[in-house]
């Protein structure tokens, strides 16, 4: 069982995550349909990785930081990427 991994992100949003999730069968799956050029699989991908509430929670982060009442792709790639990435990092320094 993986260690659930806490960091704060460079926009302040403070994120919990599991590492292992990002090498499971169902994220890897989420990859091969964004390789395959399914739009919609990236999306699903980041809800399946970092949950549902967690992923609302960031999309309200970004809006309240914006002040718009949408949010950019760009934010959400660059948050749930920061995130993903502290994970792998994790998880590799427990190989």
């Amino acid at each position: 069982m993986s260690n659930i991994v806490k960091g704060t992100t460079k926009s302040g949003f403070k994120y919990e995550i599991d590492p292992g999730i990002i090498n499971s069968w169902e994220a890897m799956e989420y990859r091969a349909k964004i390789e395959k050029g399914d739009a919609g699989a990236a999306s699903e991908g980041f809800r399946f990785i970092l949950g549902s509430e967690q992923l609302d929670r960031i999309l309200e982060h970004l809006r309240k930081k914006t002040g718009k009442p949408y949010t950019s792709q760009d934010d959400v790639l660059e948050i749930a990427n920061e995130i993903i990435e502290a994970a792998l990092g994790e998880e590799e320094a427990k190989n």
